[in-house]
């Protein structure tokens, strides 16, 4: 029998280590627990080693513990992780370069399957703990993500960076000129996408902890998941928006930072019962996109510095298909079915324009206190007229587009000085917007001066005034301040 003695990062342990403290291990090996120290397996590089360590297990799969290994560390091919596996890992970075096309970090074909670091860093400085970094070769048009699945559920990701390389602004899938030239983030989606029904999605992804920068698409892409998580997370220089999430329900959001974005913050759509808590937004076309979603909530909600993208970001991308947003394509089960995965469609394609809150379609949501700082703010020269900065555009809050039923309580918007953005309305509200509450002070929460002295709400386009509302059945009202005293005798 051999006896080894590990810490908790999975060392091998000296005598001196233990300072007398022996624990017997009755003689069980990693095959007899599940539980596979990398530090014991064979391979040429890390990557290979993991790969080996996941096929010795049986199809009940187990543990595998990396946390021996420490420092820089790469892999060549991707890591195809077929069984139920907790992938602890340790003090590192491992790097992937996809100089060989569309190769993914983490393939993920199994559920319950969970990759678990030591802890993320701040603002991607050199303070991290766990690293996942991709890189790619100049001019390559195929690109993977850190994490990618299809079908499968109860997906955990943990305590890391996630660092890639972004795609440039404008470009798309699919465009001979403008292709996507970025790599990574973290892309789950249903079996069967393009396709609603019963069982058609992905359950218990939790994703918590986790600091993302610079994606070949949005950070965090997931289609059709239920009773799932994201929550203290940053995601800076996404490709596309910071977090997409279409469809799916029972999902929270807390604790999101969104530091930077080519096209929307937090973008969700067809999404029913969920929460946003604690987030905040910014350098992003929109803040937040509300897009045909049910009985949805958020509060605590905040942007700031946000880019006014111009009337047409996408007039030199891939015009053979007059497409918008990154055009990203994905395929049905049978896997040569195409499905478009429609991240900007053409009705919000002219609506990047620094806008804190876009709301279109859907029914039952409720905003309580969403603030915003310096929506509108220009994105380079690409504003609206040429070199001023300002654009008719430009909102606070827009609601668009057959919505029925929100709330909105005490919206504020303010800005630092020096900057200014927003010229006709802060509060743009549709003729098509039935049955909307709205409850805003314009004099102190507005930024509009009126054209005419005391107007605050008009239904007029050429108006100036801090609410545009062309809907019949909005209520409109001051917000209420009260004190409430509870006398205990």
């Amino acid at each position: 029998m051999t006896l080894i003695l590990r810490n908790s990062k999975g060392s091998k342990l000296t005598i001196a280590d233990m300072d007398g403290n022996l624990t017997y291990l009755s003689g069980k090996t990693s095959a007899d627990t599940g539980e596979i120290y990398l530090t014991d397996v064979s391979g040429t590089d890390f990557g290979i080693k993991l790969q080996n360590a996941i096929d010795s297990l049986s199809s009940s799969g187990g543990t595998i513990n990396t946390r021996g290994i420490a420092g820089i560390q790469t892999m060549s091919t991707p890591i195809n992780i077929n069984k139920p596996v907790i992938i602890y890992l340790g003090e590192m970075e491992l790097i992937m370069n996809n100089s060989t096309g569309d190769n993914n970090m983490f393939n993920i074909l199994s559920d319950n399957v969970s990759i678990v670091g030591l802890g993320k860093s701040s603002s991607g400085d050199n303070d991290y703990l766990t690293r996942l970094t991709m890189s790619n070769s100049a001019g390559q048009t195929l690109q993977g993500y850190h994490v990618y699945s299809k079908g499968y559920s109860l997906i955990k990701i943990n305590n890391l960076d996630i660092i890639g390389v972004s795609t440039t602004d404008g470009h798309q899938y699919g465009s001979s000129t403008y292709p996507l030239d970025g790599v990574g983030g973290v892309y789950i989606e249903k079996a069967n996408p393009g396709t609603v029904s019963a069982g058609n999605a992905v359950n218990g992804v939790q994703i918590d902890n986790v600091y993302i920068e610079r994606t070949k698409a949005h950070g965090i892409y997931i289609d059709t998941p239920i009773l799932s998580q994201i929550s203290n997370v940053r995601v800076s220089q996404a490709g596309g928006h910071g977090i997409f999430i279409q469809n799916g329900t029972s999902i929270l959001l807390m604790n999101i930072y969104i530091s930077s974005a080519n096209y929307g913050g937090i973008v969700l759509k067809a999404l029913s019962y969920s929460s946003l808590i604690n987030c905040a937004s910014e350098y992003a076309g929109v803040g937040y996109w509300f897009r045909s979603i049910t009985n949805v909530s958020g509060m605590a909600l905040g942007n700031e510095m946000l880019n006014n993208m111009g009337a047409a970001p996408w007039s030199g991308s891939n015009p053979e298909t007059a497409a918008y947003g990154l055009n990203l394509n994905t395929y049905a089960s049978d896997g040569t079915t195409p499905v478009e995965i429609s991240d900007v469609n053409s009705t919000a394609a002219t609506l990047f324009r620094g806008t804190g809150y876009l709301i279109t379609g859907g029914k039952n949501l409720t905003l309580f206190n969403p603030y915003g700082t310096n929506p509108g703010r220009p994105k380079n020269t690409n504003v609206y007229p040429s070199g001023t900065g300002l654009s008719p555009d430009s909102r606070f809050i827009q609601v668009l587009t057959t919505n029925s039923n929100t709330i909105i309580y005490n919206p504020i918007t303010t800005y630092s000085t020096g900057y200014s953005g927003i010229t006709n309305f802060d509060i743009e509200i549709d003729t098509d917007v039935e049955n909307l509450d709205l409850a805003f002070d314009p004099e102190l929460n507005g930024t509009v001066t009126p054209s005419i002295p005391g107007k605050y709400i008009t239904n007029i386009s050429s108006d100036y005034a801090p609410i545009f509302n062309d809907s019949t059945t909005t209520s409109i009202h001051a917000v209420i301040k009260f004190l409430l005293v509870i006398i205990i005798v």
